[in-house]
């Protein structure tokens, strides 16, 4: 067993070694040591693994934690996005009405690499293996099967600055869909045992305590009723972006420009969402590193014995070589042509505006370009590349025969896991259903138009994050929001990657494009605004028709401008500077 190990990790780490886009700054700290140290300490299981100091035991810990906690460290002052908080109120009251004011704690849901649970529970202090660790966080609770990576290291270090405000132990409210990216018990395995300790440190930073509350799906009418009644909801919202789109339509969400301490220039939030929700220089939602979840991102599996069956050329191989494109990938499928009535070449819903938006997000295009003197993005993609990705999706969505175009996700899953399918497009959840699957599977991204570079997408469940109007301390609000950024910057994905690598994937190169995809995950105007009806007929709609040959691209461009145009104008919420 330990010989296999062992042989395992100079087999990987000598890939990894050779994959000429795998360099230690793209793949994080992990440099080819660790993954040995890694695997040789996975053989050695039935040895217990000697602590370098004593585990706490619980008693320990609740002394630890009945002692109150002080930012007594002074920082530098925090660089902001946003102008220094004007007239800043009192905190808000302790105890207020939440949409679904019981408190959650939900464990994580695990997944398939995640279910190794080996009953290592077990905590220490941060500064026993973190030697220089921040004063303040020396004593944190750190679970004892996690690594203190470099990484980690610097998004704790990167927190520290955040401690020179206290804010004395009060109620931090976070309503949210997902209470398991904050709140979620320790066991429920590495990454979410990762988020556990992230809130730790952001409660320890900032002397708070994080309160997370169940969403309700049918949250909009009740957060509606409450903000126009001038009634206290919460600290920051964490829901679908489309939920988001609705309040930003009615007026109900405050410009995340103006909030004090938010750094949006930072690493930790996402570019392409800050742009894509920025209109008129008011910017409704953004997305940052705390809401890491794999689950929500999209990418492109193969079979390859399939591959191998028909002597096709290796699509990793294209992938590497910048060759992975439409008309590649469709003379692949054209080898499955013996087998047509049993075996599909891709899987995929041709009536999915999230798929479909994200293959044009693939093809390099955008929607809009430049901004209007009148401050209004310009649409512009009736261009070139949008006509031949319509094209190219015509071409696949027209062969029903060859290509499994039901939008029943489930049975097409089910087809490429009996398989049956050559490529498939899910979200990465697929993986713990492939994990243990008998014939040999890959991951790719989508398809490009010309080997242009990698954007990956997500779906319409992704979370963003929002401040409603009528929030009293938008200091508060901005300040944690920035620490639970700061101290989530890469923490989670380096975390996932190394689960995948130990327990999932295959093959190195795999294990590259992965973190290809999660390193250029892309968002644009549908993503953020699509649930508003004119931002998705003059995008993501507009592509779906066309696509599907119900109308002209043109036609439909200009319908959907002329629609899109009309409600900015008339909107309260989008035609001035909020």
């Amino acid at each position: 067993m330990k010989k296999k190990f062992i042989l395992t990790a100079i087999l990987l780490s000598a890939g990894l070694y050779s994959c000429t886009n795998v360099t230690i700054a793209d793949f994080t700290p992990y440099d080819i040591g660790n993954i040995m140290n890694y695997l040789l300490f996975s053989a050695e299981e039935e040895q217990p693994r000697e602590l370098a100091v004593p585990v706490m035991t619980d008693l320990e810990m609740q002394e630890i934690y009945e002692e109150p906690v002080t930012a007594d460290i002074t920082a530098p002052p925090l660089i902001t996005d946003a102008p220094p908080p004007q007239n800043i109120t009192e905190p808000p009251p302790a105890a207020p009405a939440p949409p679904i004011a019981t408190e959650t704690v939900q464990a994580y849901i695990p997944s398939s690499a995640e279910e190794r649970d080996d009953g290592r529970h077990a905590v220490v202090r941060t500064d026993s293996v973190f030697e220089d660790a921040p004063q303040i966080f020396s004593r944190v609770r750190f679970p004892e099967n996690l690594r203190m990576t470099d990484t980690l290291k610097q998004a704790i270090r990167n927190l520290e600055p955040l401690s020179v405000k206290n804010f004395d132990g009060i109620n931090f409210y976070i309503a949210t869909t997902e209470p398991m990216l904050f709140t979620p018990q320790l066991g429920g395995g590495d990454l979410s045992d990762l988020r556990n300790y992230r809130s730790q440190l952001v409660q320890t930073a900032c002397n708070v305590r994080l309160a997370v509350t169940q969403a309700p799906e049918d949250m909009l009418p009740d957060i509606e009723a409450r903000v126009n009644a001038g009634n206290y909801v919460t600290d920051i919202l964490c829901v679908p972006l489309e939920i988001q789109a609705r309040l930003a339509e009615k007026g109900l969400l405050m410009n995340l420009r103006k909030i004090p301490f938010i750094n949006l220039g930072a690493d930790y939030y996402n570019k392409s969402a800050i742009e894509a929700a920025s209109i008129n220089n008011n910017a409704y939602a953004i997305v940052s590193d705390m809401l890491f979840n794999p689950n929500d991102i999209y990418a492109m599996f193969y079979n390859k014995d399939l591959i191998r069956r028909y002597d096709m050329d290796n699509p990793m191989d294209l992938y590497i070589n910048n060759n992975w494109t439409y008309d590649n990938m469709l003379a692949l499928s054209k080898s499955l042509n013996p087998d047509l009535n049993n075996i599909y070449a891709l899987g995929t819903d041709s009536e999915s505006s999230d798929i479909i938006n994200g293959l044009f997000i693939a093809s390099g295009n955008d929607y809009f370009t430049g901004v209007h003197v009148s401050g209004y993005p310009i649409l512009n993609f009736n261009n070139n590349v949008t006509r031949s990705l319509i094209d190219a999706l015509s071409n696949i969505f027209s062969q029903p025969e060859i290509n499994f175009l039901e939008s029943d996700e489930p049975r097409s899953r089910e087809i490429f896991t009996g398989g049956n399918m050559l490529f498939t497009i899910s979200k990465l959840d697929i993986i713990r259903s492939i994990a243990e699957i008998d014939f040999d599977w890959g991951i790719l991204p989508a398809p490009t138009l010309g080997g242009t570079e990698i954007k990956s997408f997500v779906s319409k469940d992704s979370l963003g994050i929002s401040i409603l109007k009528g929030t009293p301390n938008t200091e508060i609000s901005g300040l944690l929001t920035e620490a639970l950024s700061v101290s989530s910057h890469k923490i989670f994905q380096e975390t996932y990657i190394r689960e995948q690598l130990m327990y999932t994937l295959r093959d190195v190169e795999s294990v590259r494009v992965l973190n290809d995809i999660l390193n250029n995950v892309t968002y644009n105007q549908y993503n953020i605004y699509g649930a508003i009806e004119s931002v998705y007929g003059a995008t993501a709609g507009a592509l779906r028709y066309a696509a599907n040959s119900r109308g002209t691209l043109e036609n439909l461009y200009e319908t959907g401008r002329n629609s899109l145009y009309g409600f900015l104008y008339a909107s309260p919420s989008f035609n001035k500077i909020n």
